[in-house]
């Protein structure tokens, strides 16, 4: 009985080892793909890094820093705070891996102990009956047939059971061996992220005082920049008016299309085209491309105060992205060319049409459309333009009718 007893417990540790290793599998996929998650994160924090400091570099340095590097260096702490955030999420996932993985080479190494005492039980009993007279001895000794079979059985099985048990020891040393392995490598990976994190906080220190010294620099010039303002808001309103002036005219012509022309006093059934196109762009609502491959929102949408100059409010019809120079602008949907129109201050502008719909687009250096043409989604209406400091912004403006709103519900999450 202790023989089969034995059998047994072999039987028992084959499957708690099994079980060990599915739970390994399991856990670790799971470890795994957070800790996938969080290095694409950090490796797309850090190449928006990357490209505000590409832009900020392409600036021409005058002797005052300018408003819209101010928002590029904000933009640069924001995204700082966030890497550091997710290497502290990384450091933390590691923690845990660290964590699991000792447990993991605990219950191998115990169950490692199991089977080698197993094993040298097993070899104890095979002793007895290792040479094949002394087997032959113990078949014959069965007191019925039906014995003599099952004797026969249990020396198979010992000998299928040694061989088991030798693999399973194999089997359970090396997954220790790697488990170690893995621990010393996770250990090694927390260093170098530990690293990375001073390294970005003493970054962060630095662009925070950047951020102060630019701050009371144009704290400083408040005046020339409120004038500065004033002159570039008083042309923006000029251009609104012409943009709204245009856009009325489309919504009275399509309106004209759509009064009564029977006799009977019916109205014109509206363009089943024109109507689908709408229909379209709203379902699109959040899902528009950007107007440029890459970029950020440099200043909202709406009326509120200026984050530093105080008694100066900030009044956008749109949204303003800060891009590289001459970066292509392309139509954030299908629709067509209204106008294209010119501006002393904001270069050329693009009007286009998408059924009740229009999307403005200003700040284009060149344009690569005239009026009347249709465009598709993504198609490359111009490229943008760089001022004389060597900025680069595009204003984009979403109107439903006649009243514009935010673009940023319009256009994806970037």
């Amino acid at each position: 009985m202790k023989n089969i007893s034995t059998y047994r417990s072999s039987s028992f540790g084959r499957t708690f080892l099994s079980l060990i290793f599915l739970f390994i599998c399991f856990s670790h996929s799971a470890l795994a793909q957070d800790k996938t998650a969080l290095e694409n994160k950090r490796a797309k924090i850090l190449e928006e890094i990357r490209y505000t400091e590409r832009l900020l570099s392409n600036t021409k340095k005058s002797v005052n820093t300018n408003l819209s590097d101010l928002t590029a260096l904000k933009r640069k702490i924001s995204l700082r705070e966030s890497l550091i955030n997710n290497l502290n999420a990384e450091t933390k996932a590691i923690d845990r891996q660290i964590s699991t993985n000792k447990t993991e080479v605990q219950n191998l190494k115990n169950q490692l102990d199991k089977l080698k005492a197993n094993y040298a039980e097993s070899i104890v009993n095979a002793y007895k009956y290792q040479k094949a007279s002394q087997q032959f001895l113990f078949i014959l000794g069965a007191e019925s047939f039906n014995q003599a079979v099952r004797r026969l059985n249990y020396i198979k099985k010992i000998s299928s059971k040694r061989k088991d048990q030798a693999r399973e020891i194999q089997k359970a040393s090396q997954a220790v061996k790697e488990k170690i392995a893995e621990l010393e490598k996770m250990r090694e990976e927390k260093v170098v992220l530990l690293a990375e994190e001073k390294l970005q906080l003493a970054s962060l220190d630095e662009e925070k005082q950047s951020i102060n010294n630019a701050i009371a620099t144009l704290r400083k010039d408040e005046k020339k920049y409120q004038s500065d303002i004033k002159k570039k808001a008083s042309e923006r309103a000029k251009l609104d008016r012409e943009i709204k002036l245009i856009i009325e005219r489309e919504i009275a012509a399509a309106e004209a299309a759509r009064k009564p022309k029977t006799s009977d006093g019916l109205p014109s059934m509206p363009d089943p085209v024109l109507a689908q196109l709408s229909k379209d762009f709203y379902s699109n609502k959040g899902k528009l491309p950007w107007p440029v491959e890459k970029g950020y929102v440099s200043k909202g949408f709406g009326t509120y105060p200026h984050p530093e100059l105080k008694n100066i409010q900030v009044n956008n019809t749109g949204i303003n992205i800060r891009t590289s120079d001459e970066a292509t602008v392309r139509a954030v949907f299908k629709g067509e060319v209204v106008t294209v129109m010119s501006n002393p201050t904001f270069k050329n502008a693009v009007i286009i049409k998408h059924g009740d719909y229009f999307s403005v687009y200003t700040g284009l250096g060149k344009v690569h459309v005239s009026k009347g043409a249709m465009v598709d989604t993504k198609q490359v209406i111009g490229t943008a333009y760089s001022d004389d400091d060597g900025i680069t912004e595009v204003h984009l403006e979403i109107w439903k009718g006649r009243t514009k709103t935010d673009p940023s519900a319009w256009i994806y999450k970037n």
